[in-house]
């Protein structure tokens, strides 16, 4: 998980992942962000992300990613608040109350409330999708862009939090179906550069012989989260 105080905008980068074809949602109300054939990750009216295809995985999306989630913890005059930015509890943080959603094609646009939060806080979700340019919109990347205003005339001390599930080696296909296996996954930290810090995620590459076992191949890569503070020292 990586935490940043004060951060406004935070994303993470797919890497080396690639599909050719987009999947329909399996899950009412679900806004798809992704680039053009790279697979995408589902964002729900509840906050929650889900359907995760960019491991090849058209066939069988991953639905429960319970470990990918967005997060704020605020404190003013002593007291503090703590919540998950969806209608869901998320691991060790509790729900937010209240989440308004406006999706288009390709974007979202997310407002979240609660009595005891004394900031608001948006979200827009979204990948570059420019007319044109092929190049640029197909990259397997979703930005998720975090803006927290202060509503009171105090000072408000104010994190945000963003994890993302480790999920190479997960996904299914036609043939085979449903398959997970993340042994020997690792998660290595990234020395901070150009105004930006993350981590990244990998599998050690393998020889597997059995013809039909090789399709697992399909869900390596690496994934990459980053964060972009709008400040050096947030």
């Amino acid at each position: 998980m990586t935490h940043f105080r004060s951060l406004l905008s935070a994303f993470f980068v797919a890497v080396g992942i690639l599909v050719c074809v987009e999947s329909r949602s399996q899950v009412s109300d679900v806004t798809k962000i992704g680039g053009m054939g790279t697979g995408s990750i589902g964002i729900a009216r509840t906050g929650q992300f889900t359907e995760l295809t960019t491991n090849n995985n058209f066939y069988h999306p991953i639905s429960d990613l319970r470990g990918t989630f967005a997060g704020i913890w605020t404190e003013t005059a002593g007291k503090k608040f703590a919540a998950a930015l969806q209608t869901n509890s998320a691991k060790v943080l509790p729900a937010i109350q209240k989440i308004q959603m406006t999706p288009r094609a390709g974007i979202v646009d997310l407002v979240f409330t609660d009595p005891n939060m004394p900031v608001s806080v948006r979200v827009r979700a979204f990948s570059p999708i420019i007319p044109y340019d092929l190049k640029n919109s197909n990259l397997p990347t979703m930005l998720y862009v975090i803006t927290v205003k202060n509503d009171l005339r105090a000072p408000v001390s104010v994190a945000t939090t963003f994890s993302f599930e480790n999920t190479v080696g997960v996904g299914g296909n036609f043939a085979k179906g449903e398959f997970s296996d993340r042994t020997g996954n690792t998660v290595k930290t990234l020395a901070p550069k150009n105004g930006l810090f993350g981590m990244e995620m990998k599998r050690p590459a393998r020889q597997i012989n059995d013809p039909t076992t090789r399709l697992e191949y399909n869900a390596n890569g690496d994934y990459t989260l980053l964060a972009a503070p709008p400040t050096p020292d947030s």
